[in-house]
Parts: C-alpha cells; structure tokens; sequence
C-alpha cells in the first residue's frame, strides 16, 4: 500500500501536542492555571521516554507483566533477573499505597556501574546514586556494584531491603498522578513514606533536625539537590509527609496529587486539601517539629539503650518512623 502513515507513538505525540495548544489558549482564564504546564510536561515525557527506549533499543532485554527492562551490555544477566523480579514483587504494594495508575509497561534500565549510570545526567564519580527516575524511565544501578554480599540469595535479601526500585517507582507513580506538577518536596516525602510502608526503610534523623534548621518549603522545591545538607532535606520531606497525614487525614497526600494533576497550581492545590496557604502550611509544620523533636527527647529517654529510634504508633501514614541503618546517598 502506497502512501506514508504514522505509527502509533506520533499519533499519540500529535494529540497531546494538540491538547496543549488548547490548554494553552484557555489556561489563563480557567480554574486550572497550571493546565498548560501538564499538558506540555506530558508531551515532553514522552517523547523523552520514547527517545531513551530507541536509544537503549540494542541492549539485552527482559520482560515482566508491568515492566520492560534492558540491561547495558557487560552486566551480570543475574542482576537483571533480580532487578526485575523485585520490581514486580513491589508493584501492588506501591499502587496500593498511592492510588491511580501508572503506564501500562514500566520501562527500566540496568546500568552496570556508577560512571554508567551518571553519564547520561552530567554526573562525576562521586556521586552515589543507586537509581533515578526522570521522563518516565527508572534507571538502576546494578546491585552488583554495591552489594558485597556474593551469596544470591544475600545479594537479592540486600536489594529487597536497601535497594532503590520503591523509591524510584513511588517517584513515577507520583508523577504520574500529578502529571508533572508537583514540588520536590511532595515526591520525595511520598517516595519516603512508601518506602516505610512496603521494606521497613526510614533515613536517620539529621543532626540539624533537633536544632529546627528546616529549609524554606521553596529551597526544597527549586534546589533541592545544591541544599548543603541532603539528609536534613529528605528528611524534612518526610516529615512534612507526615504532618500532613497526621493533621489533615492519611487521604490529604492523594488528594494534593490529584488537584495538581488537574492543573491546580500548588496554592490552590494545598487551600483544597488544607484550606490554608502552601505560606501557613509551611508554618503549621514548624510549630508541629517543634513539639515531635520534644516527643522524640522523651522517647529517646524513655528507650535509652534499647538501640531504637521510635516516635509516634505503628501505621506509616501517622507519622511513624522505625530507623534503620542504610549506606548513605543511595536513592
């Protein structure tokens, strides 16, 4: 048959491209001011999805019941097999946690080292992430590169327990859900509170969180990477997760995700699911950190030399927390 017809993916491109002009024609005057960002973030996504599986379309390939993954060529096939049967283990757990819905195939790519992994993000080596999602694609470092344990069976339990596929996957559910439109702080604390829910996982408390050294809520957004303290940034987020569950209902995280997703601008976004400004939220939170961080004094005093961190009751989404121990810099 003569003639010349786009595939799937341009149609699909074209549309979205379509929907933002029309997004951007009404934004302006409609109750949704950040719909023009949404439509166009969804637009970019994909064409940065569809770029990284055409660039990676040479390597070794694996393929799960929600995830399509490839592996960069030198790395352990094993490793692989464990990455994506740990990715299908926690698929449920992080859906259930988060509501809605994900692309119906997850595509992750395995890298075979740090320097790998980095290169496509302008990284040095020095940098120590374990994984990272952007565009739609959850990137992971292979856990023979850090795990040194040599036993399968050690290497899969270290993984499960330490390695990054829930976090990554609660980021992508994340943005999913808000279609792009969402603070830093929102996706990091969600990741965190996943993470606590589905392997146990809680970062140490930083030491400037006793002094009440929080960082401004638009540091968090717009820097979060350059803030001199990363442990006090992640766990910050956390706690402002948890402020927000314990003050405003375990549903207030899920319903901030769905107005953003609507192309709610984050102002509006917090003043229907808190009736406050992002501004009195911000403040709610510190007089709220200055309470726990007395809490925890007597918690603290009260388990001293049981080895244990603890604040608050068992369910994740009360502002809980059981610390364990964990490599720094592994996300």
């Amino acid at each position: 048959m003569g003639g010349w017809w786009p595939d799937r993916l341009y149609l699909e491109l074209l549309s979205l491209f379509l929907l933002c002009l029309a997004f951007l024609a009404i934004g302006r005057w409609c109750q949704y001011p950040a719909g023009p960002k949404v439509a166009a973030y969804s637009l970019l996504r994909t064409w940065q999805r569809e770029r990284e599986m055409r660039r990676t379309a040479g390597w070794p390939s694996l393929s799960g019941e929600h995830f399509t993954l490839r592996y960069q060529p030198g790395t352990d096939p094993r490793m692989a097999q464990l990455v994506l049967q740990t990715a299908e283990s926690y698929y449920q757990p992080v859906k259930d946690y988060l509501g809605g819905a994900a692309p119906e195939t997850i595509p992750l790519v395995v890298y075979r080292n740090r320097e790998s992994l980095g290169a496509g993000f302008g990284w040095g080596a020095e940098e120590s992430a374990m994984g990272v999602y952007w565009a739609g694609v959850i990137r992971i470092l292979s856990p023979s590169d850090w795990i040194a344990a040599r036993r399968p069976e050690e290497v899969a339990a270290v993984f499960r327990r330490e390695g990054p596929i829930v976090h990554e996957l609660a980021h992508l559910w994340v943005d999913y859900r808000a279609a792009g439109n969402y603070p830093r702080w929102l996706t990091e604390g969600l990741a965190q509170q996943v993470e606590r829910a589905v392997t146990g996982y809680v970062f140490p408390p930083a030491a400037a969180e006793a002094e009440g050294k929080w960082f401004p809520l638009a540091d968090l957004d717009r820097d979060f990477d350059n803030l001199g303290d990363q442990a006090l940034a992640y766990r910050q987020s956390l706690l402002l997760l948890d402020y927000l569950c314990q003050e405003y209902g375990a549903a207030a995280p899920e319903a901030l995700l769905e107005a953003l997703g609507r192309g709610r601008t984050l102002n509006q976004a917090v003043r229907d699911v808190t009736g406050k400004t992002v501004a009195a939220l911000e403040a709610g939170f510190r007089t709220w950190a200055a309470y726990a961080a007395v809490h925890r004094e007597v918690a603290a005093a009260r388990d001293e030399g049981s080895g244990r961190y603890r604040i608050g009751r068992q369910n994740p989404k009360e502002a809980v927390e059981d610390v364990i121990t964990r490599p720094t810099g592994t996300l």
